[in-house]
């Protein structure tokens, strides 16, 4: 009498061919979970190779306002993050031109502390001039992780208007322009 060898498929060989059968049945049904319990069109999987939803570009600076690239109109501050933008409520205007970040305390920049992810950096834009962002607010930045570039909000708008074409994961905090100009420029 011969024995025939057969080879072993792992822990399915000790199961009848209706065992078997109902073995592999779980198997399908469990890979396609997402589509039986979140529907066709939403699963549990994401595909990270997908283009994500970009942040809006900047592209008008007025007098104490913003116009981004979706045609929303902003007055005052705004933070722009992981393609929100957020009013931004932080001192600024006439009586501090000479140096607007002399009243600030870190908080004001808690936002960067509680998101995820954090951006790669943070583009400053401080108004009409440049001016220096105080040692403890820099430090503060560096300890959450933010790289941070200051420029007059001019520059940072384009600045960040760039790095959001690299795709490049970039923040915006701007303080707007107060002085007038005969008109506003398209960046």
């Amino acid at each position: 009498m011969q024995c025939l060898y057969r080879p072993s498929f792992g822990i399915l060989s000790r199961y009848s061919a209706a065992q078997k059968s109902a073995t592999l049945g779980l198997f399908r049904k469990f890979s396609n979970t997402g589509a039986r319990l979140y529907g066709e069109d939403h699963t549990p999987l994401v595909n990270i190779l997908a283009r994500k939803a970009s942040s809006p570009a900047i592209d008008i600076i007025g007098i104490d306002t913003f116009t981004l690239s979706d045609g929303e109109k902003i007055q005052g501050p705004i933070i722009i993050l992981n393609g929100t933008v957020f009013e931004w409520n932080v001192p600024y205007g006439k009586k501090n031109d000479a140096k607007p970040f002399d009243t600030w305390v870190p908080e004001m920049f808690k936002l960067f502390e509680v998101v995820s992810p954090k951006p790669e950096i943070l583009v400053l834009g401080t108004g009409d001039d440049l001016v220096p962002l105080p040692e403890s607010l820099r430090q503060y930045l560096f300890k959450q992780g933010v790289q941070i570039e200051i420029q007059n909000t001019r520059s940072a708008c384009q600045t960040y208007n760039v790095l959001l074409d690299e795709e490049r994961a970039v923040s915006a905090a701007l303080l707007p322009r107060l002085r007038s100009v005969k008109l506003d420029k398209k960046l």
